[in-house]
């Protein structure tokens, strides 16, 4: 079985980081290093490794975004709670020319590769717009970039 690397739990951190404002909440990496080693240890059925993906991004992102993973499309949607992180992809949204947006395009796109080598080819992930759940910000499927809407 592949394993995840720490690079992904390091991505998810600092794709956070890149939103919210570097060490500004005092987190933890303990369950996400459980969850790696449960991963590493066990041998695991598809829905298993999903729903332990789906903890791993939430705790991934401080419990600042929930993650809802849509079977039939093979998607997980990251949808921001938190409000900092929540007003940063707002001022994203506002100009999509910000620095911080092709870093986390690239840290999203890590994390997809990460899903891809440890369930298979085909899963999205998808990263919702704050104020509007139906909409979409970005999407990316095996590590590459499908929709982008500052490119739209």
């Amino acid at each position: 079985m592949k394993k995840i690397v720490p690079v992904f739990f390091t991505i998810l951190l600092l794709s956070v980081g890149l939103l919210s404002g570097c060490g500004e909440q005092n987190t933890s990496e303990k369950p996400v290093k459980d969850e790696e080693q449960t991963m590493k240890k066990e041998k695991l059925t598809e829905q298993d490794k999903i729903v332990q993906i789906e903890t791993m991004l939430k705790e991934g992102l401080r419990d600042g975004a929930d993650v809802e993973y849509d079977e039939g499309k093979k998607q997980f949607s990251v949808i921001m709670t938190n409000d900092k992180l929540k007003d940063s992809l707002n001022k994203i949204k506002e100009d999509p020319s910000d620095k911080k947006w092709p870093k986390l395009i690239k840290a999203f796109q890590h994390l997809s590769k990460q899903i891809e080598s440890n369930l298979a080819k085909g899963y999205t992930i998808r990263l919702v717009e704050p104020d509007n759940k139906e909409q979409t910000m970005l999407t990316i499927m095996d590590g590459k970039t499908t929709y982008d809407f500052a490119t739209q």
